[in-house]
């Protein structure tokens, strides 16, 4: 019998300062939890994630360069998709730091992300075994009151606002149906019964990728959802945004939002990153 291996893990850290524009200093902290887990019928994952406190570096250098929050997806289908999210997870863990300190969160996360694509292009190279392999990865940086995020494939990063309760997709799906519904090519019921999963972008999967990369302000009460798409293609907005304004805190949202998918009908591979935003 196949045993699904289920991991979940709380990580609290903080603090940071935030400056408003009326020049007040909001002291900030977070505590995230991840739950990741195979879909059906599989006996590992194809998904890999990484969450900041795990760099092993110094804190100091961890809140000089803000917190990292990355979940990534092996190509479903193709070549060795879990040595795909891997190589990229790996590529942010050992090259966070490097080569320049003093690079900004967004040219960091875009070096990073060029050299984990050519990385898993010269993995497959190498090894005929791991041809036409690839992975999706959305990062998120936490410093000093942003958000930065990278995003290549069809994961997804949300923010839920505390002041509103609205939730917010902040990535676009690097899929054919998703710029078919973003050009008015197809409607939203239309797209339903399309295969959302053809990716255009994914590390790995073309010799040139393009990275979407952006910021925008974070605050206390805030949640921040990073998600591989076993959570997207079995649970709606709508419920996640119901689950999360009724949740205790992230490790509550983190384990209602997998539980509902696993209710749901999971269908693919799952990994959730959960990040709650803490005032002073």
């Amino acid at each position: 019998m196949k045993v699904r291996c289920v991991l979940s893990v709380v990580f609290c850290y903080g603090n940071q300062q935030r400056t408003t524009d009326s020049g007040q200093r909001i002291l900030l902290s977070f505590q995230s939890y991840v739950s990741s887990q195979p879909g059906p019928k599989r006996a590992f994952s194809e998904d890999s994630y990484l969450v900041g406190t795990e760099l092993g570096i110094p804190k100091d250098l961890l809140m000089r360069c803000g917190i990292l929050y990355a979940v990534a997806d092996g190509m479903s289908g193709h070549a060795a998709g879990q040595v795909a999210s891997k190589l990229a997870v790996t590529t942010l863990k050992e090259y966070y730091t490097q080569p320049n300190f003093n690079l900004s969160p967004l040219n960091r996360l875009e070096a990073l992300f060029h050299n984990a694509h050519e990385k898993i292009l010269a993995t497959a190279h190498r090894n005929t075994a791991y041809k036409g392999m690839g992975t999706t990865l959305t990062a998120a940086v936490l410093k000093e009151g942003w958000l930065y995020y990278g995003h290549v494939g069809d994961s997804r990063l949300y923010l839920i606002t505390g002041t509103t309760g609205k939730l917010e997709q902040i990535t676009y799906d690097h899929t054919l149906v998703a710029r078919y519904l973003r050009e008015g090519k197809l409607s939203a019921q239309e797209a339903e019964q399309e295969d959302s999963s053809i990716l255009e972008q994914a590390l790995g999967f073309t010799q040139n990728v393009k990275i979407d990369l952006g910021q925008l302000a974070i605050k206390p009460g805030d949640y921040i959802i990073l998600a591989t798409d076993g959570l997207t293609k079995s649970v709606s907005v709508s419920k996640m945004k119901s689950i999360v304004l009724n949740s205790r805190d992230a490790e509550d949202v983190c384990k209602k939002l997998v539980r509902k998918a696993t209710e749901n009908g999971l269908v693919d591979d799952i990994t959730v990153i959960v990040v709650e935003v803490l005032g002073d």
